[in-house]
């Protein structure tokens, strides 16, 4: 179940792929990390969302998929585990990029 922070925030769009948003874990210069509570996998997971608006293309056609790459291969109890990638359509971008990780 997931633990109510009383940070919450709506996100139609995650909540339609199964994600219930719970707070903000981070923010960088083309991507936001909240953490959500994923009913497919039944826990809470830090969801990071790529905004192809403010991402070079560089970065998504170069450094994002090495980072995806990079994470996938993680294996360690203390360290996340990848656990997919969603490409999730909204109104203001064609698509965001996102993929989420178990804690």
């Amino acid at each position: 179940m997931p633990d109510h922070t009383g940070d919450e925030e709506r996100h139609p769009i995650l909540e339609d792929h199964g994600y219930k948003i719970l707070k903000q874990l981070g923010k960088g210069s083309y991507a936001t990390v909240k953490l959500a509570f994923s009913e497919r996998h039944k826990t809470n997971v830090a969801v990071k969302i790529i905004s192809k608006r403010d991402a070079l293309g560089e970065y998504l056609d170069k450094f994002l998929p090495r980072e995806i790459h990079i994470v996938k291969m993680l294996k360690h109890p203390h360290l996340i585990v990848f656990l997919q990638v969603d490409n999730i359509q909204n109104k203001t971008d064609l698509c965001k990029p996102t993929f989420s990780m178990r804690l």
